[in-house]
């Protein structure tokens, strides 16, 4: 079974995922990844 590359969605939550209670805003970031064989020429 070939499954392509595709990106996977990651939330990280300053407060709960880091315990950094001195960032009032923004609360967070997605820190998005890729999964999977790219066929790009960049590869990863």
């Amino acid at each position: 079974k070939s499954e392509s590359c595709c990106v996977r969605r990651l939330y990280i939550d300053f407060r709960k995922d880091l315990g950094w209670k001195w960032i009032h805003e923004p609360t967070g970031y997605f820190a998005n990844y890729c999964i999977g064989p790219c066929t790009y020429i960049w590869n990863t």
